[in-house]
């Protein structure tokens, strides 16, 4: 099997070409827009306001431009005539109506499939627990946009299957490693979209130097403080059956993992000639085309 990757910096465009597709395929990569929608439906509204204001202070986003960046990156798949749009997580920073009822509407406007799995803000408001009791109750909220399933889907674009499994509380469950394993049995070519990035150790230096923490799934290195400051459990087993299931060698059709969280572009091979991808965050403009070609 032919893979060969070039990506374009400039373009924030990653072009793999390979002899097990046809038909190009473009797709469009966003993640971690944090938008920041509250109106007078919420419980906590002085809270929510609070929580823009230390957007605005720590990362020099507004709310306007969060909406902007993300109808804005919208459109550009729009232009480029995109055969998915892919948003790995953190797309609102709390599930506030107002923010689900924004991402409706512009959802809508598209004229192709969309993929959105969720990231570890998405579900959660910053005055409740953090934890996976948590997310299931909040999971309904996203029925909308996730085919009535946020822990996994897919999307089949000219034969090439884009899968979508959300790791925001940093495991996949049983479920969530059958379902993939489900995927990978017909060969066919696929991309692999989370919201959290798999632990890889050229990535782990400027993971650690950025957040203190290496807020990886499967990484080891966690100390017991920050492991409960981050309230992230060691890995269950479910998740590293996944992790080597993701980096052996027995399936060349996964193709590259997409993923953001830590809120810099990153690009490491998981195994030999295959690559994860971390794109740089919608609210700061960033996306990423990605070109499936044929050989």
């Amino acid at each position: 099997m032919k893979v060969e990757y070039n990506e374009r910096v400039s373009l924030g465009q990653i072009d793999i070409r390979t002899d097990m597709v046809e038909k190009e395929v473009t797709i469009l990569h966003l993640t971690d827009s944090h938008l920041l929608e509250v109106d007078d439906r919420e419980e906590e509204l002085d809270f929510l306001y609070a929580i823009q204001r230390k957007w605005k202070d720590i990362e020099n986003v507004e709310a306007m431009s969060s909406r902007l960046h993300f109808n804005n990156l919208l459109q550009l798949g729009h232009e480029k005539e995109v055969g998915c749009t892919v948003m790995t997580g953190d797309v609102v920073d709390f599930p506030s109506l107002a923010n689900l009822d924004f991402v409706k509407k512009s959802l809508q406007s598209l004229a192709s499939p969309y993929l959105y799995t969720l990231g570890n803000h998405d579900w959660y408001y910053p005055y409740m627990e953090w934890n996976d009791s948590t997310r299931k109750d909040y999971y309904p909220r996203f029925f909308d946009f996730t085919y009535g399933n946020p822990a996994y889907q897919m999307v089949n674009v000219n034969g090439i299957k884009l899968i979508a499994i959300d790791n925001s509380n940093y495991q996949i469950s049983e479920e969530q490693l059958h379902f993939f394993q489900e995927q990978l049995q017909d060969g066919l070519p696929c991309l692999l979209f989370m919201h959290i990035p798999l632990y890889i150790p050229s990535l782990a230096t400027e993971v650690v130097q950025t957040w203190k923490a290496p807020i990886m799934m499967a990484a080891p290195g966690w100390d017991v403080k920050t492991q409960q400051l981050w309230k992230v459990r060691d890995a269950d087993p479910s998740t590293i059956q996944f992790y080597h299931l993701v980096t052996g060698k027995e399936h060349d059709q996964l193709l590259g993992i997409f993923c953001g969280h830590v809120h810099f572009p990153h690009q490491d091979p998981f195994r030999p000639n295959r690559y994860q991808f971390i794109t740089t965050p919608c609210f700061r403009g960033g996306y990423r085309i990605i070109r499936i070609l044929p050989w």
